[in-house]
Parts: structure tokens; C-alpha cells; sequence
């Protein structure tokens, strides 16, 4: 019974699909990509200065990973 259930509802989003197409809508989006669109492209209160700072950040903790690494690099074969 689950077959025939999913069959069911694979053939008829497919006839909905070729149904919004002959209309000229082509664009259809689901609920999870609205939302991660308007997460994406809204406009926060403080989100740009935010992202600078943690970005800032990130570039500090690689440097001194990089160091780390070299440092211990140059340790054992220098």
C-alpha cells in the first residue's frame, strides 16, 4: 500500500509540475528554500559589523594556527 501511495504522489507532482509549466510558472520554491532565502538576504540590525568582527577573527586564529604549524615544523626538521 505504501507503493501504490508514493506512486500516487509522484505522478500527481508531476502532472501539478506540467500543469504550473503549461501556465508559464515556472519558478516554484518550497517552504525551506523561502526561508533560507530570506535568512540569507534580510537585513539584520548589526550583521555586517558582526560578520566583520568574526571574520576578523577567524583570520587571527589561522595566522596563529599557521605559526603552530610552522613553528613546530621548523622544531623537528630544522
Amino acid at each position: 500500500m505504501c507503493m501504490i501511495s508514493k506512486a500516487y504522489k509522484f505522478v500527481n507532482n508531476g502532472f501539478a509540475v506540467l500543469r504550473d509549466a503549461a501556465r508559464g510558472e515556472y519558478h516554484r520554491e518550497s517552504d525551506a528554500l523561502k526561508q533560507m532565502k530570506q535568512d540569507v538576504f534580510s537585513v539584520r540590525d548589526g550583521a555586517f559589523a558582526s560578520d566583520k568582527q568574526n571574520l576578523a577573527k577567524d583570520k587571527a586564529n589561522i595566522e596563529q594556527d599557521i605559526a603552530r604549524a610552522f613553528h613546530k615544523i621548523a622544531m623537528n626538521h630544522g
